[in-house]
């Protein structure tokens, strides 16, 4: 579970992550450390002091934990009953930003104010049911309510505002093709059934997975990194699902959209049984010492992994994978 940004350095540690955030904004779009550290007028170290501290791991601490809430998913029953709301505002939080947990806690809190605001009719932290409301004052720290009070500061940003909700739909279908091709490519594999991460950007790069997706190879080695632990649930989410775990609680259908979500438990349910098994597919067909598997999460053991088809090559792609098996 991401950190919690408490005490009296807590309003820096905000600051630290905003200005962080930034660079990772300007770094997507090409720019080296150097130079993306001389356009936010902080030396290079600063950066690397920045993602040291605010890269946490989800799977850290005591918290509630990104496995514990895909168990809450798969098994409302064992948890109290407004765990499986909560559980799928962090899920759907997490899709979106594996990587980068930092304010996890506090935006968790803030779709469900979003939520219970629209849907509980609720005004005060009185009005909201009780395990909601544990989530929602353990994320909204004082130094948060003080800079809402204070009128002399500038709030520029909601408070959900800091979480990556930008992942656009085109680039989370561009990661579920990934995945997709992983899978399939393993059967045509020259490396004993193991698919090959550098085959496979050069796919890209040749324009294979479309014009609009040919990225440079530190890109899509800095992609995998980031967003790979959300490949197996992408995939299932597009081709296997009609679950949309995309969503910002800006929009004004949110409410609508998660209510969907919570209103089928047993649509929930399977669909990670498919990630279930998606994910250990993936385990199969890379290399162990890929990095993205390290941060792939854990199922419930008594969860059934339900088998899918998955999309042969096609014709150019098996005939791309060839040639580049023959260089």
């Amino acid at each position: 579970m991401p950190k919690k940004l408490i005490g009296p350095n807590s309003h820096v540690l905000e600051k630290n992550a905003t200005s962080y955030a930034k660079f990772l904004s300007l770094h997507d779009e090409g720019c080296t450390v150097k130079e993306a550290a001389r356009r936010l007028g902080v030396s290079a170290s600063t950066i690397y002091r920045w993602q040291r501290g605010l890269e946490w791991d989800w799977f850290e601490g005591d918290g509630f934990g990104i496995e514990n809430a895909i168990e809450a998913l798969c098994y409302p029953e064992r948890f109290e009953k407004d765990v499986f709301l909560i559980a799928v505002l962090e899920f759907m939080v997490w899709i979106q930003s594996p990587h980068l947990a930092v304010f996890a806690n506090q935006n968790i809190a803030a779709c469900l104010i979003a939520y219970h605001l629209e849907e509980g009719d609720c005004l005060t932290l009185a009005d909201v049911p009780n395990e909601s409301r544990k989530v929602i004052e353990e994320g909204i720290n004082l130094y948060t309510v003080l800079r809402i009070v204070d009128a002399s500061v500038d709030i520029q940003h909601p408070l959900y505002s800091e979480i990556d909700f930008n992942l656009d739909e085109r680039s989370a279908l561009f990661l579920a093709e990934i995945c997709e091709f992983f899978i399939s490519s393993a059967a045509h594999s020259k490396y004993g059934g193991k698919a090959s991460k550098i085959a496979t950007h050069d796919l890209i790069s040749k324009g294979v997975f479309g014009a609009s997706n040919v990225i440079s190879k530190r890109t899509y080695d800095k992609l995998l990194v980031r967003r790979g632990a959300s490949l197996p649930f992408l995939y299932a989410s597009f081709y296997h699902s009609d679950i949309d775990w995309i969503l910002n609680p800006a929009e004004e259908n949110f409410v609508k959209r998660v209510n969907a979500i919570v209103t089928d438990p047993a649509r929930v349910k399977h669909y990670f049984s498919v990630c279930k098994w998606v994910s250990g597919r993936l385990r199969d067909v890379l290399h162990k010492g890929t990095k993205l598997l390290e941060h792939l999460p854990q199922f419930p053991e008594d969860l059934s992994a339900t088998r899918v088809e998955v999309t042969e090559l096609s014709d150019l792609q098996i005939s791309a994978l060839n040639d580049w098996y023959l260089r």
